[in-house]
């Protein structure tokens, strides 16, 4: 599993920040949250939808 920040995620799945938080927030793509707020997104999961 590779986590990675969320711009780096879009930019990878050439989807926009927008779309990307819009599957997050449906549960269609893992994710964790760090302490400072930044959202780690699983590149394996995002490659699935």
């Amino acid at each position: 599993m590779q986590l990675v920040p969320a711009e780096e995620a879009a930019r990878r799945s050439q989807l926009g920040l927008r779309q990307l938080f819009r599957l997050v927030e449906a549960g269609h793509v893992h994710f964790v949250k760090t302490s400072e707020g930044q959202l780690l997104i699983c590149l394996d999961s995002l490659r699935e939808v």
